[in-house]
This record gives C-alpha cells, sequence and structure tokens, in this order.
C-alpha cells in the first residue's frame, strides 16, 4: 500500500491537473499544511495521516490555522484520499468550499 507522501503526490497532481496552484505541502507538527490558490480566492489544506490505514485526512479551510486548530474549527470541508480516485474528488471539494464560505460569508 502506498503511504501518506505517495497520496500527498496524487493530491497534488489532481488539484494541478484542474489549474489550481498547490506548492508542496510542509509537514508542520501532526500534519502537512499547504495553501491552493484558485481562481476564486485560496483554500488551506491540512493533510493528516490516517490513524489505522494508509489513507490521508485532508481538512479544507478558508481560514489559515494550524494542525491542531484546524481539526477543531467547525468550518471547512474532510476528504478521505485512499486512492487517485479519491484525490480526483478534491479539486471539486475545494470549488464547494469556497462557493460556501463565500454565500455563508466566512
Amino acid at each position: 500500500m502506498p503511504g501518506l507522501e505517495r497520496r500527498i503526490e496524487w493530491i497534488l497532481d489532481a488539484l494541478r491537473r484542474r489549474g489550481f496552484e498547490a506548492g508542496k505541502p510542509l509537514p508542520s507538527g501532526a500534519c502537512h499544511e499547504m495553501a491552493v490558490k484558485t481562481g476564486g480566492g485560496v483554500v488551506f489544506a491540512y493533510i493528516y495521516p490516517g490513524r489505522y490505514s494508509d489513507a490521508a485526512i485532508v481538512k479544507l479551510s478558508v481560514n489559515p490555522s494550524d494542525c491542531h486548530r484546524a481539526l477543531l474549527d467547525p468550518r471547512g470541508l474532510y476528504a478521505i484520499v485512499e486512492s487517485e480516485e479519491d484525490a480526483e474528488k478534491l479539486p471539486g471539494k475545494v470549488e464547494r468550499l469556497l462557493t460556501v464560505a463565500k454565500r455563508l460569508g466566512w
């Protein structure tokens, strides 16, 4: 099974194919952090290792934070990435989060 680093590569590839700007996530305590720039704004992605599997748990938020606070923030979306197909769904979630955030005034 591929590890977390491979899943991060899948996530980056999927975002970049859709035209988003995303640099390599930086390790920061319990997770890897990165900013994803789109035409509609910036979304922060916090990528955590799965506890009982090799899955990557991704928290998407419009608020910059650190790994611990990002988990506690009720605003945002979660995604579980276990395969390349799961990673391909992430750009749609980024767009959905930006739409909701604008609508709710986050």
